[in-house]
């Protein structure tokens, strides 16, 4: 069962990458290295080990919040949402971590890094 974190982000993945983060996060390839209320630092064990950086920051509108995240892969560099990622907000699910106040209805991704590519 997923937390309120990836209820609002889930349709904003492609439903491969939640079944392989899913099975990632299953396998316990996630580990939270480091957390306060609006970021995370965490490791997924791939291929490799990958590092990744999630934020939550709120965004003008009062129902709505941005993540910025980040994750080592080349996948990620390709594309900017990778399995990695959604491993690790299932964690911070389960965990409690990263989440938005029940006012917030909408989680918009910062993918503005991608046009520079």
């Amino acid at each position: 069962m997923t937390g309120r974190l990836c209820s609002l982000l889930s349709h904003q993945f492609e439903p491969a990458l939640r079944a392989r983060g899913q099975a990632y996060f299953g396998e316990n390839r996630a580990s939270i290295v480091e957390s306060d209320a609006e970021s995370l630092s965490a490791r997924v064990r791939g291929s490799r080990n990958y590092v990744l950086d999630l934020s939550l920051f709120d965004h003008s509108s009062k129902d709505s919040m941005e993540l910025i995240m980040d994750c080592s892969c080349p996948y990620f560099l390709d594309y900017g949402r990778c399995k990695h990622v959604w491993a690790v907000l299932l964690l911070a699910d389960s965990k409690g971590l990263l989440q938005p106040p029940e006012s917030v209805q909408h989680i918009l991704i910062d993918d503005s890094w991608m046009e520079d590519l």
